[in-house]
């Protein structure tokens, strides 16, 4: 009875442990500190430092140094940065731009927890190493598995990878609808700016179809069907 105590205070504890994923601290990914000011550093991941704005920003020491260097205004300097940042960081993407829909019907910004990120993690590794993403996801429910694996797939597809579909298959259709519309969801929420082409996310019916949407300006499709109808799923390319 004392060792199973000493293990839940142990796990208990860390769910505890700090985690802020604006700032990076508390990332399961690879990440090394970037100063922005003598007042913030973050912690980004390792990929962002090969973008050329990170460089300028390491180079001067600061974010209101780079500007500087190249004549521009710090708050367009930030803000491009922050946008680039996007597509290296889910997290920081799903904590600043993305709302999802609580159990409690309350609308928030989507701030991975513990399990998601363990999930995360995983998928990242498999992306980063240029393999497919392949899991069998064996859960209890309610933690958030499927909001979070919609919410990549609209990461790949809106940073990531133009002419790549994705479907959804539930044991009933009204299910996969209602996966999907956590994608809707982030879509009539997400800031306008951040995108290639500087628009918001769109989505709009595909070729006259009900079940399938297109993510306007990525040549990408999201279908929903389930296993009672498997006929929805084809003639398309997934």
């Amino acid at each position: 009875m004392e060792a199973i105590i000493r293990e839940n205070d142990k796990r208990l504890a860390l769910l505890a442990e700090p985690y802020d994923p604006l700032l990076g601290i508390g990332s399961p990914l690879e990440r090394r500190p970037l100063v922005l000011s003598n007042k913030v550093t973050v912690q980004i991941p390792v990929s962002l430092f090969d973008e050329p704005v990170t460089k300028y920003i390491v180079k001067a020491g600061s974010v209101a140094g780079a500007a500087r260097e190249l004549h521009d205004k710090p708050e367009a300097l930030f803000n491009y940065f922050q946008d680039t940042r996007c597509k290296h960081d889910f997290e920081y993407w799903a904590a600043s731009m993305v709302t999802i829909q609580t159990k409690a019907d309350a609308l928030q910004k989507f701030v991975l927890n513990r399990a998601q990120r363990k999930l995360l993690r995983i998928m990242e590794e498999m992306r980063l190493a240029g393999v497919p993403i392949r899991i069998i996801l064996l859960k209890a429910r309610q933690w958030g598995g499927s909001t979070l694996i919609q919410l990549y797939i609209a990461w790949i597809q809106l940073f990531h990878r133009k002419s790549w579909n994705a479907i959804v298959i539930a044991d009933v259709k009204e299910k996969a609808q209602h996966i999907r519309a956590m994608y809707e969801r982030m879509a009539a929420y997400h800031p306008t700016g951040v995108l290639e082409g500087g628009g918001g996310v769109e989505l709009k019916p595909y070729a006259k179809t009900q079940n399938i949407r297109e993510v306007v300006g990525r040549d990408c499709i999201l279908g929903v069907t389930s296993v009672e109808s498997p006929e929805g799923a084809r003639a398309f390319t997934w």
